[in-house]
């Protein structure tokens, strides 16, 4: 059973303030991957979409668009370099659709920000 930071067993209210939290910070409804309490909400609730309607989550509003410049999205790749000590992956980097489709494409996105595409086979990336 998950517990909240105090070993108690998470109330109601604490769960949806989890899943409000959440979409407050992705600027859309969470995905149950992206909610570490996923297993207690969705047994709680009965099922994900439930717990995010019983929290007052717009379900049928689309994502809140954010948008970046140019210059926004080659820094958040040149800082993802920066804490993995290589180019980031596609599928580590929030914004690498966004990135991938207004660079062209992903290693088109990484060669903007100065950085060396990433291919299977080689060991040194940077």
């Amino acid at each position: 059973m998950e517990r909240n930071k105090y070993g108690r067993r998470y109330s109601d209210e604490e769960l949806f303030q989890i899943l409000r939290d959440k979409e407050k910070e992705l600027g859309r409804p969470p995905y149950k991957r992206e909610v570490s309490q996923c297993g207690a909400i969705c047994y709680r609730f009965g099922s994900w979409k439930r717990a995010l309607e019983k929290a007052g989550i717009d379900l049928t509003g689309k994502p809140k668009k954010t948008i970046y410049s140019d210059e926004e999205l080659i820094s958040i790749l040149i800082n993802s370099a920066k804490k993995f000590g290589r180019p980031p992956k596609y599928y580590e980097v929030q914004q690498a659709t966004t990135m991938a489709f207004r660079f062209g494409s992903w290693n088109k996105a990484l060669a903007a920000a100065g950085l060396k595409a990433y291919y299977r086979n080689e060991k040194n990336h940077i």
